[in-house]
């Protein structure tokens, strides 16, 4: 009879410290690695801004081996902006999506015939040619030229 009147203690769910020692541990793990997530994701934003130049100066140069039609009005070491058809591989007008120079900047185009080179610029920012792979800084202060100074700026 003593065990029917007994009651019994519920040990079916969490105690409120324990809940809260777990949450605790979920805040230090997200304020850890947001900011490693937020470096992930712009370095690959840059890559992307890489891949598009490098794009844009191979459509250039099978553009300038074509004679397209804007080539042939096209005066030596002009800084012209890429839109859709110029040159005619790139279908939408490109922007920037890094924001080591401008965030939606558009991407600029030179072309030199005397050497047949191509480069890439976004904006009025002539600092990196992402068109060329570049060299990688030495410090934060240098972070390089080319594609390689961009992504790590």
């Amino acid at each position: 009879m003593k065990l029917l009147n007994k009651k019994q203690k519920n040990n079916a769910g969490f105690s409120l410290v324990e809940l809260i020692v777990v949450i605790a541990i979920m805040v230090v793990l997200v304020a850890v690695l947001a900011p490693l997530f937020t470096k992930y994701i712009e370095s690959s934003r840059r890559s992307t801004d890489v891949q598009n130049a490098n794009s844009i100066a191979e459509g250039v140069l099978a553009d300038v081996a074509d004679n397209a039609t804007w080539y042939q009005s096209y005066t030596d070491g002009t800084r012209t902006k890429v839109v859709a058809g110029t040159p005619s591989a790139v279908k939408d007008t490109p922007t920037a999506k890094g924001d080591a120079v401008s965030k939606g900047g558009d991407f600029y185009f030179v072309y030199t015939k005397s050497d047949n080179n191509c480069k890439v610029f976004i904006d009025n920012d002539t600092t990196y040619n992402l068109a060329e792979e570049g060299v990688a800084g030495t410090s934060d202060s240098d972070p390089g030229s080319g594609a390689q100074g961009y992504k790590n700026k």
